[in-house]
């Protein structure tokens, strides 16, 4: 007696030519089952311009499962010539990305806030990504490494990073920014757990650190230490 074996999709690579894109993306109700996929990340080698992975949850009931995944890396989603791209992870619209075991982001752009449903409390490491979160309340508890990654706070929302320590601006070549900034009445980030802020090496190394339109970023720990 023959007994077959169920077949599980584990990992997810992208393409390693020009403009290679994977988007992934539940809309007005549509669901997506990965929940064995345990890695995400861009190809390594070949053509690195316009690149990315985009995983998207877009409108009520819609739902992407990746209950199973641990990290999501793109290594080149940030140069010095506008031709690289950063990999997204994206739930608007009340719509809804399982990620419970999600460790690691590299590389990626993600969206948080009012209308997403995306689990981000096992987060532990987010290095040259962007967070922006548009409205609600969101706390980033137990991200300890957040080295090169820039963050954006509107819509009255409020973004907290408590075991967040030390911050390094670390740029990968010249002309390169990192950005902390919330825009508008109510908004506001958290980093007053910083102990030491520290700029990038190269030239044109920039951390932009902007409080706009009745904005607060909290940086009371920081004060007196910072080497920008």
């Amino acid at each position: 007696q023959t007994c077959a074996l169920p077949i599980y999709l584990l990992s997810i690579t992208n393409g390693t030519y020009f403009a290679s894109n994977l988007n992934i993306e539940a809309l007005d109700g549509g669901t997506i089952d990965l929940h064995s996929v345990y890695q995400i990340k861009d190809g390594q080698g070949g053509d690195l311009q316009y690149r990315a992975v985009s995983v998207t949850a877009d409108g009520p009931s819609s739902l992407v499962d990746l209950t199973g995944l641990t990290t999501f890396q793109d290594d080149y989603a940030y140069d010095n010539n506008g031709y690289a791209r950063f990999s997204v992870l994206t739930a608007k619209n009340s719509g809804s990305i399982l990620t419970p075991n999600l460790k690691t982001l590299q590389g990626v752009s993600l969206t948080l806030g009012s209308g997403s449903n995306l689990s981000v409390d096992s987060i532990t490491t987010i290095t040259g990504s962007q967070i922006y979160v548009n409205g609600g309340s969101v706390e980033l508890t137990n991200a300890s490494r957040v080295n090169g990654t820039s963050f954006f706070v509107s819509s009255g929302g409020k973004l907290s990073l408590p075991a967040a320590q030390y911050y390094v601006q670390g740029a990968t070549g010249n002309d390169q920014y990192r950005t902390f900034r919330a825009t508008g009445v109510g908004s506001e980030l958290d980093l007053g757990n910083l102990l030491s802020i520290t700029n990038g090496v190269f030239y044109d190394s920039n951390l932009v650190i902007e409080a706009v339109d009745g904005g607060t970023i909290d940086l009371h720990s920081e004060i007196g230490r910072a080497h920008v």
